[in-house]
């Protein structure tokens, strides 16, 4: 490989890397019940996710990479994006609340 052709590689990588930078969101977390027990009691905190794709998808891997003891729980969670359910994977702007909300079970 010719040097050109290595820095039009390095450039590409450098393109990539700010692309996935650009791409990356800043949302609000709000844990409640059991998720908020499974953090060690954290009630909200600020994560950033995104590179390929900034969605719940992505929030949930996040939380879980944070969190380990959060894997189970978020199994049978829902998760509300700004005050709504959201229903399958859903696209996170910057500044969203998402809310884990864990089953709700009454008497």
């Amino acid at each position: 490989q010719t040097s050109e052709a290595r820095g039009l590689a390095d450039d590409e990588r450098a393109r990539v890397a700010a692309d996935v930078d650009i791409e990356m969101v800043r949302v609000q977390v709000l844990y409640f019940a059991r998720a908020r027990e499974a953090t060690g009691g954290t009630t909200e905190e600020s994560f950033e996710v995104g590179g390929a794709a900034a969605d719940t998808d992505a929030l949930r891997a996040a939380l879980v990479e944070k969190h380990p003891s959060l894997q189970s729980v978020l199994e049978s969670c829902v998760l509300a994006v700004n005050q709504e359910y959201a229903t399958g994977n859903t696209a996170l702007s910057e500044g969203c609340e998402v809310a884990v909300i864990p089953p709700i079970s009454g008497g």
